[in-house]
């Protein structure tokens, strides 16, 4: 199997839950300093797909104190930890469109030297035999 990682780093919405409004702030992933409860929001488009050999999965890393994850509206209903790997199809029928909202209570710990969240699309491709994907497809 082979990965082509799309790194969802720019044009992040941070809202400030403790401050009322809560106004949007543009930022950038990672982040260096996480000291109150945020909502992080992002909006993306599906990457062209091989339904046929192709999937999609969102993979969050070094995310400690995420609260929710919901997708278009629809709430993640798994475990959350400070890595996770969501099918995008766990949220229902691939979209063309998709809004990404994070909320996050961060851990009572911080490590000043640590950032906070590594956050891509991650299309995964079956190769070799067996596999629906071959050289002579001319998909992907």
């Amino acid at each position: 199997m082979s990965e082509h990682w799309i790194r969802l780093r720019g044009a992040w919405e941070r809202y400030d839950l403790a401050a009322v409004p809560a106004v949007a702030q543009r930022v950038t992933l990672p982040l260096q300093r996480l000291d109150a409860p945020i909502r992080l929001v992002r909006r993306f488009n599906t990457p062209p797909l091989d339904p046929g050999c192709e999937s999609l999965v969102l993979r969050l890393e070094h995310v400690p104190g995420l609260v929710a994850v919901r997708l278009n509206g629809a709430a993640y209903d798994g475990p959350l930890a400070s890595d996770l790997t969501i099918p995008l199809d766990s949220f229902g029928p691939l979209a063309a469109r998709y809004e990404l909202v994070l909320e996050v209570d961060p851990p009572d710990v911080h490590h000043a030297n640590e950032s906070w969240g590594q956050i891509a699309l991650v299309v995964a491709r079956e190769n070799g035999p067996g596999g629906a994907c071959d050289a002579e497809s001319g998909v992907g």
